[in-house]
């Protein structure tokens, strides 16, 4: 433990190691930590207009797999013949897995063509598993269980709402990381809430069609609150009843011309 008690070191981990019961700010920092862990899912899981899906009945090993949105209803597999990647290095990859994914025993994930493991997501909604001298990468964002076994590698990063089990497997974190969020939009397109008056408020930068829905930290749309044409810079009041709610975390996203914008909504009553 440091001095600090604000974080521990080990000589397995090049870096620093967090806990929840650590001195402040350390608590609030995991805190903010999991939240943008619940956004990431959440919009990786939203994303509608799959260019592929169901491929391959969900095994994808040895096939190469080119920039997309993915959409798997069931599970998916990639043996030990491993599965290659290409693209450049603009690139992004998002796989909306409904089910398990299971890499198996010595399977490789290749990237080819200046793709990169930070622009890979991986969404799954049950169980990862990666077995034993896997080279796994991309950004894993699991509802459930991640299961890292012995001589595995990972370039990208194991982010799960429930658990991550890891026996003497290396991890290392991308170079960079894209914001698939957008948050480098323009300031004119903007998403707010307004709990008093109980309106959602929103711009947009250029005329064209916009879809503001709620979803649930499964990624589900709970409801949607607005489809149809919008005009520049012009504001706009979506009128939004709570009481349609259960206590609980929800989001909002607003989706323009290819470009998202989503805002937590805390629901405590």
């Amino acid at each position: 433990m440091d001095v600090s008690n604000t974080f521990s070191t080990s000589s397995l981990v090049t870096g620093k190691i967090y806990a929840a019961d650590y001195t402040d700010p350390t608590p609030a920092n995991m805190t903010t930590a999991v939240g943008d862990m619940e956004t990431a899912y959440t919009d990786a899981a939203g994303r509608t207009s799959p260019d592929y899906t169901e491929l391959y009945a969900g095994d994808i090993t040895g096939q190469t797999l080119s920039p997309g949105l993915y959409k798997w209803s069931t599970g998916v597999l990639v043996s030990a013949a491993g599965v290659t990647i290409s693209g450049n290095a603009s690139d992004v990859w998002i796989f909306q897995i409904a089910q398990n994914l299971e890499l198996a025993n010595g399977a490789i994930v290749t990237l080819s063509g200046g793709a990169k493991a930070s622009n890979i997501f991986w969404q799954v909604a049950g169980q990862v598993t990666i077995g034993t001298t896997v080279a796994m990468k991309g950004i894993i964002l699991c509802q459930t269980t991640i299961a890292m076994n012995t001589g595995a590698t990972l370039v990208g990063r194991a982010l799960t709402q429930t658990a991550v089990t890891s026996d003497a497997e290396i991890v290392t974190k991308p170079s960079e990381v894209v914001d698939i969020k957008n948050r480098s939009t323009q300031q004119n397109f903007l998403l707010r809430q307004n709990y008093k008056k109980r309106f959602i408020e929103f711009t947009v930068p250029s005329k064209g069609n916009a879809t503001l829905i709620i979803l649930n930290t499964l990624g589900q749309n709970i409801a949607t609150l607005f489809n149809g044409d919008v005009a520049a810079e012009k504001k706009y009041h979506v009128q939004f009843d709570m009481s349609m709610l259960t206590k609980g975390i929800y989001f909002l996203k607003l989706e323009f011309n290819g470009k998202i914008k989503l805002e937590k909504i805390y629901l405590i009553n």
